[in-house]
């Protein structure tokens, strides 16, 4: 080894030391943080967003609703939701949601409704609100099921359980509020804000969760039909808020489970913890090809399904607001304008945006 190679590698070691030396400080800095007493939230002080809070509230709680015959979602259940679609023979798991624990009450949720085997645990993404319950529902599946994602899944799964998964789930803990403590109550401070009085369920929290890996044991890269007993359900892939998201259509019952490919929000092109940049012309294209097969249910992986004409609805103003904001993104660079000009003159039309 040379002295240019020596130095050199010492210096990266210095560098690596010194960063993961201020990680450790800001999180310990962070994770101390107390909310000045007289905080007041915006949940507080604005009613119209108070409104919206209660909303919020009550699509929050655990519960099972019915999209179409032998199609039920799992929501309320933690930061991850289940759809379970039921065939002759057995019935297929899309997406298990975030812990052992959530997976177990989302899983006795749905033996309400059957008790047919678990054939099929399909894996809609490998982010961890999709993954990390997949051991409860594993225990209770047929000795021979599949467990089903994208070629691509078990890559990005290696990436998010590596040595640096700690730091990534202390961004999603901050951003998500996951591991507030049971006695947070809202309306004491930044983390814990809301209204008065009122328990915020913590969406998503998994303080004191048991979280699992489970890979796959069958992958696919374009499409991939299964017949559930008599029904046929085809899996897509449809790169969008991940590069391996795929979605779920069942040509019978005219429904799409659509993953991640659509968010109760404006898409998040870039997230606030600092994941990969999603590709907003691959995502236009995901919502095109979810639209192109007319389906009268849609269900996406977060929030209420949508059906009939709200379906249609639901699927075109989504893909409408993410081409306005790339379209005018883009023209706005090309014109030299910054950040902050060009986020003053993004202002989304009446009819995309949230009344």
């Amino acid at each position: 080894m040379t002295n240019h190679q020596r130095v050199l590698l010492g210096g990266m070691a210095v560098f690596f030391t010194v960063t993961w030396a201020l990680l450790l400080v800001v999180s310990q800095a962070r994770a101390a943080f107390e909310p000045s007493p007289d905080y007041r939230s915006i949940i507080e002080t604005d009613p119209a967003t108070q409104e919206r809070f209660q909303v919020l509230l009550h699509e929050g709680r655990p519960r099972v609703d019915m999209v179409t015959d032998g199609v039920y979602l799992a929501r309320g259940f933690g930061q991850g939701s289940a759809v379970m679609v039921e065939g002759e023979d057995g019935v297929a798991i899309f997406d298990v949601g975030d812990s052992y624990e959530n997976g177990k009450a989302m899983l006795a949720a749905f033996r309400e409704y059957s008790d047919k085997p678990i054939v099929a645990i399909i894996y809609s993404h490998f982010h961890f609100d999709h993954i990390f319950g997949g051991k409860a529902w594993a225990e209770a599946a047929a000795e021979d099921a599949q467990i089903i994602a994208h070629d691509s899944t078990v890559r990005f799964l290696n990436e998010r359980v590596s040595a640096l998964a700690p730091r990534t789930d202390w961004g999603l803990a901050m951003q998500f509020g996951m591991y507030l403590d049971e006695s947070c109550s809202v309306g004491t401070g930044p983390l814990c804000s809301g209204v008065g009085g009122i328990q915020f369920p913590r969406i998503g929290s998994t303080k004191g969760h048991q979280r699992h890996v489970i890979y796959p044991n069958r992958t696919f890269s374009d499409r991939l039909s299964l017949d559930l007993g008599g029904l046929e359900v085809q899996l897509i892939h449809a790169p969008s808020e991940t590069q391996d998201n795929i979605v779920l259509w069942i040509p019978e019952r005219k429904t799409i489970l659509a993953g991640d490919a659509l968010t109760p929000t404006l898409p998040p092109i870039f997230t606030a913890r600092g994941q990969r940049v999603r590709d907003p012309q691959e995502w236009m294209a995901a919502i095109d090809m979810m639209r192109a097969l007319e389906p009268e249910h849609v269900v996406p992986s977060h929030g209420p399904a949508f059906s009939g004409a709200q379906a249609t609805k639901v699927l075109l103003n989504y893909r409408d607001a993410m081409a306005f904001m790339y379209l005018l993104t883009v023209r706005l660079i090309n014109q030299g304008l910054g950040p902050e000009e060009i986020a003053a003159r993004l202002v989304v039309p009446t009819h995309l945006a949230i009344n």
